[in-house]
């Protein structure tokens, strides 16, 4: 399941949930506290990091995609 990061423009307060794709334009109220927030204030969704990272020496200095010598 995808995680999604959601912000509350009123105090900055930021959480990252789990969600499915249906779920994720539900917008949570903020929860950080009754001293910033008299009444629950929606977040709005961020982007947020994603899961995919290259590791290792790197493709393109490896000269992954090049085509092999005399193909």
């Amino acid at each position: 399941m995808p995680r999604y990061t959601y912000a509350c423009e009123s105090c900055g307060f930021e959480i990252t949930e789990r969600r499915s794709m249906a779920e994720r334009d539900d917008l949570p109220a903020c929860q950080h506290g009754e001293a910033f927030h008299p009444a629950s204030h929606p977040m709005k969704r961020t982007l947020g990091q994603t899961s995919f990272v290259l590791k290792g020496e790197g493709w393109f200095r490896d000269g992954y995609g090049q085509k092999a010598p005399g193909a």
